[in-house]
């Protein structure tokens, strides 16, 4: 039943304006997305707190990192 769902929303999805990362989501993938999100993180994780203090010496150490490691 999951599957003729899932299979059922990418067929809306393409007929409708099919798939762009420049257009703006609309109320219902923005909704899918959410729950989707909500439903792959377990509830316990969901209330845990970020454990760094979000700082400027912070973002840029973070910036520094990510060209270092990911900016590929």
């Amino acid at each position: 039943m999951c599957a003729a769902a899932g299979l059922t929303l990418l067929a809306f999805m393409l007929t409708s304006n099919g798939f762009s990362a420049r257009d703006q989501p609309g109320a219902f993938e923005s909704w899918m997305a959410r729950r989707a999100r909500s439903a792959a993180v377990p509830s316990d994780v969901r209330a845990l707190a970020n454990p760094m203090v979000n700082s400027l010496e912070i973002q840029k150490e973070a910036r520094a990192h990510w060209a270092d490691h990911c900016a590929g």
